[in-house]
């Protein structure tokens, strides 16, 4: 589909590509595909405080949340020039993440917050829309999540992750704190933007946040192989404790939207 650009798409497109000049020039590029992490570091310390500062991260968000209170078009004006640039790190997951966080009419209490990380530049998203994640009903009305879910672009980033859970009653979508993930890196075609596996993680004694779903179930689930051990834990947390054996722990989300 084609975008028709208008006279303030080309002076924000001229904007941010004098930015990634300045700020990513090739050699930084280069370094980053040649690094160890992606330039991770690079980004987390200079590029996305950089980009919060330009407003770039907000630039789609609403006013009221920390955004600079355009739409898609103009966000997809910024993606091609950073796209152009090579910019690394986890700028494309993070506006995804907010973007799917504004559009779901997700909690009222919750959503706030976590959009005014998201477009601030002190927290930063991924989305997963890979498959493997599976929930089931927890007491208080929390779900229990397990499983795996790759490839998940900047995940290894991310404070937040939106990712798809199949349950029985069809397909829920879930703010999950990154904290209550295991997540391992994995080789990523692209040198400079990482991808990464998640599974529910054993964080016992961690303090939960965002717990909350970001939309109603939407299809039927199909069968999934056999279930790994759960671990259920309260409405007002995502968090797992405790291993058993080699099996994976399960996570929890409790609903708010």
């Amino acid at each position: 589909m084609a975008l028709g650009l208008t006279e303030e798409h080309l002076d924000l497109a001229a904007a941010i590509r004098g930015w990634a000049q300045r700020n990513c020039p090739p050699e930084v590029m280069r370094a980053a595909a040649n690094g160890p992490d992606s330039g991770s570091e690079r980004y987390r310390e200079s590029l996305q405080p950089g980009l919060a500062e330009q407003g770039v991260l907000g630039l789609h968000l609403p006013e009221e949340h920390g955004g600079q209170g355009y739409g898609l078009p103009e966000l997809a004006v910024a993606l091609e020039e950073l796209g152009r640039a090579l910019v690394p790190g986890a700028y494309l997951p993070t506006v995804f993440a907010s973007a799917a966080l504004a559009m779901a009419g997700a909690a009222a209490d919750v959503t706030p917050k976590l959009l005014a990380g998201l477009a601030d530049g002190s927290a930063a998203g991924a989305v997963s829309l890979a498959p493997g994640l599976t929930g089931r009903a927890g007491p208080d009305g929390g779900l229990i999540i397990d499983g795996e879910a790759a490839p998940v672009l900047g995940a290894s980033l991310a404070d937040l992750v939106i990712a798809g859970v199949r349950t029985d009653r069809g397909e829920v979508w879930v703010a999950l704190d990154a904290a209550s993930l295991e997540i391992t890196r994995l080789d990523s075609l692209d040198l400079t933007r990482p991808v990464a596996l998640i599974w529910p993680a054993s964080t016992a004694g961690r303090s939960p946040a965002w717990p909350r779903y970001c939309s109603a179930p939407r299809r039927p689930a199909s069968p999934t192989g056999p279930p790994r051990p759960p671990l259920v834990t309260p409405r007002s947390a995502i968090s797992s404790a405790g291993r058993s054996g080699s099996s994976r722990p399960s996570s929890t989300a409790a609903p708010g939207c």
